[in-house]
């Protein structure tokens, strides 16, 4: 039977920091951070009409938002589109993946 020495059993615990410089990598991806810090952007989108909402909504998701590879989640109304545009991880270039949303 092994029994821990007093040394052992009074030692302090290593509190997990997300900011330690030796994390491992499976932390690192896990806790979203380093090169796993994933992007984002609010847009908000007014129109000068109401009418045909569904559809620009529709051509928004499609030739903006995943012609860049990127995810939104928000909602809207028929003149204003108030969306959060998820622009993937800092190696993947977040800023030119919002230049082709706001093109």
């Amino acid at each position: 039977m092994l029994l821990q020495s007093d040394a052992d059993i009074s030692a302090p615990l290593k509190i997990f920091d997300p900011k330690d410089e030796e994390m491992k990598k499976r932390l690192r991806k896990k806790t979203h951070y380093g090169e796993f810090t994933e992007w984002g952007r609010q847009l908000i989108v007014t129109r000068n009409q109401k009418d045909e909402f569904d559809e620009f909504l529709e051509d928004f998701i499609v030739q903006a938002v995943e012609a860049a590879g990127c995810y939104y989640g928000g909602s809207g109304s028929n003149d204003r589109l108030d969306v959060v545009v998820e622009l993937g991880r800092r190696s993947g270039d977040p800023d030119a993946r919002l230049k082709k949303i706001t093109a």
